[in-house]
């Protein structure tokens, strides 16, 4: 889907007196005309200073942030993707913004909460567009779908990429991944027989894939609950 231009939700905390805090939407806030071609992806870098990619008509990512009030303005970096980016906090003032790359490769950019790095690729044969989650402070994981049809996943350390590693499973979608809040990533996949399975990365190692049921319709998106490692994931039935 093409868009003019991007909105932007902003949600305003209203702290009453008696204690309790109640959530309201403000007006949409424009980011400015530049066009983008896809679902952007956006994360938090710090309090009220927000990062966000897009695809854009020229097959290049475009990269913006909003620091609570205003847009700052859409700069296409270079290299040509093939995907929609993931975005993604790693906990530690940054924000880590990754797409697949027309080459297959892991093209990604980082946020230091100032400044926007050069893109960068990571060697990776991606058949999908990656889906990136904070694993524990400083650390990031992206996921991918393989040309088997399993999952290509790196891990981030703030520095260095380890070498993608695979997991075999039968992945019909690409991935969706949040971290927990307590020192996980979760995976989720739409497979055969209509079906979603999760598996959950943590203390270094998968936990292995499991099937959760239901009748889904593609790609799931999940989100973290809260720091207690709950995480819920949604798919169109």
């Amino acid at each position: 889907m093409k868009r003019a231009l991007f909105c932007f939700l902003l949600s305003i905390l209203t702290i009453v007196l008696c204690s309790s805090a109640l959530a309201t939407w403000g007006p949409f806030i424009s980011t400015g005309t530049s066009t983008g071609i896809g679902v952007p992806s956006c994360a938090e870098a710090s309090s009220l200073n927000i990062a966000c990619a897009v695809r854009n008509g020229q097959s290049l990512m475009m990269v913006n942030r909003f620091n609570g009030s205003t847009w700052g303005t859409w700069t296409s970096q270079a290299g040509t993707v093939a995907s929609d980016p993931s975005c993604t906090s790693n906990g530690a003032g940054k924000v880590i913004c990754a797409a697949t790359a027309t080459t297959g490769k892991l093209q990604f950019t980082t946020y230091n909460g100032t400044t926007w790095s050069a893109p960068a690729n990571v060697p990776a044969a991606l058949y999908s567009a990656p889906s990136c989650a904070e694993y524990t402070i400083g650390k990031v994981l992206c996921a991918a779908r393989n040309v088997t049809g399993g999952l290509a996943w790196s891990l981030y350390n703030g520095t260095t990429w380890s070498a993608f590693a695979n997991l075999t499973t039968v992945a019909l979608s690409a991935p969706s991944c949040t971290t927990d809040n307590n020192a996980g990533v979760i995976c989720a996949v739409y497979t055969k027989g209509y079906a979603t399975v999760v598996n959950r990365y943590a203390a270094g190692a998968w936990h292995g894939f499991l099937t959760i049921g239901g009748i889904a319709g593609g790609r799931p998106e999940c989100v973290s609950m809260n720091s207690g490692g709950q995480v819920a994931c949604f798919a169109k039935a």
